[in-house]
């Protein structure tokens, strides 16, 4: 179901989303899984921040945020404070968001976290983003992919950072990255049989 949710997000389905969430948020508290309804409740928050209903998001992020502070979940903790961070960028509290990600960073530091240090990255990328600063945008991509995507050989997720890279290059006017990272892009796709994901590449190809 959260699989579902997240193919239904992506296509911009969200109350479909929202449906195998709900479902799988009531599985899970039936067996009292904690870690579980944690990780489901980050899930909602950041589709509803890619729906764009800001309060819900920041409602679904902060209930993550306490369950997993009180099950001590180092990593989820700090996936979420990044999560947030992006939803008060989206508000225009550039402030707050940079508060979240500092004590955010912090903690991927701290523990030398490859995918928190990841997520942190991913989440400065799409700060940047939002205030249209794609160069700095396009630095924190190739810096998520040097600290964990691009060298663990997870090149589905990679695809994902290049597909956003080459976005963002388009935007800069930089044709030849654009065409660059489209390549790596279509070349991880491909090989894990990402239909979606070769179809979004074809999207930005096309303007």
């Amino acid at each position: 179901m959260s699989h579902r949710a997240y193919i239904f997000g992506r296509a911009g389905d969200w109350d479909r989303a929202r449906e195998e969430l709900i479902s799988a948020l009531a599985i899970v508290r039936a067996r009292s899984d904690e870690l579980d309804a944690a990780r489901l409740l980050a899930q909602f928050g950041m589709l509803e921040s890619k729906a764009g209903d800001l309060d819900a998001a920041v409602a679904w992020l902060e209930a993550s945020l306490d369950l997993r502070t009180r099950l001590r979940e180092h990593r989820g903790i700090l996936l979420t404070l990044a999560a947030l961070a992006v939803v008060m960028a989206q508000r225009g509290d550039r402030a707050r968001a940079e508060e979240l990600l500092a004590r955010s960073g912090r903690m991927a530091d701290e523990a030398v976290d490859g995918p928190g240090m990841g997520g942190v990255l991913l989440a400065r990328a799409e700060i940047e983003r939002l205030a249209a600063d794609f160069e700095k945008a396009r630095d924190a991509l190739d810096a998520g992919l040097t600290v964990f995507y691009g060298v663990t050989g997870l090149r589905h997720y990679a695809s994902w950072i290049h597909l956003q890279h080459a976005h963002l290059s388009l935007g800069l006017g930089d044709v030849h990255e654009t065409e660059r990272r489209l390549e790596f892009a279509r070349a991880g796709f491909a090989d894990s049989g990402t239909q979606f994901g070769l179809d979004c590449c074809a999207a930005v190809d096309a303007r």
